[in-house]
């Protein structure tokens, strides 16, 4: 892998770079997480606008002979199910077995419930959720 910098059209910067501990290590204490994300499907980090600079002299200290380019938009995004966002309403990742789906979701009524000063959307919502995971897992409601 040939080590690069994209410039964005919104003042982001996509690195692209070999494995190397001393360039990944330096991104993570110069610039703050909400300002760097990872992409592993690309293997390539991306720093916001507000810490572009950073990640450049980063890069040209680590690789002086990084190629510089212009990039359109951000890499695309993992693909997302539909039942990702019902596990995301359960606080729950899309591998948790049927047991723990009722475990969250008992649990979370009882936050959520309008009875006990919750959101009646946040309630629906959660309902819906539950019954998307139900269906999905062939659990009757």
């Amino acid at each position: 892998m040939i080590p690069q910098i994209a410039n964005r059209h919104d003042g982001s910067v996509a690195l692209s770079f070999p494995y190397h501990r001393g360039v990944v290590d330096a991104l993570k204490s110069s610039i703050p997480a909400d300002g760097r994300s990872y992409h592993p499907s690309t293997r390539t980090w991306t720093a916001a606008p507000p810490y572009a600079d950073t990640a450049r002299r980063l890069m040209r200290e680590a690789f002086p002979f990084v190629a510089e380019t212009e990039a359109a938009g951000a890499p695309a995004p993992d693909p997302i199910r539909q039942t990702d966002h019902a596990y995301a309403d359960l606080h729950l990742l899309p591998s948790a077995p049927p047991a723990l789906v009722e475990a969250a979701f008992r649990c979370l009524s009882k936050q959520l419930h309008p009875d006990r000063g919750g959101q009646h959307e946040a309630m629906i919502r959660l309902n819906a959720a539950v019954s998307a995971l139900r269906a999905r897992q062939g659990v009757a409601s």
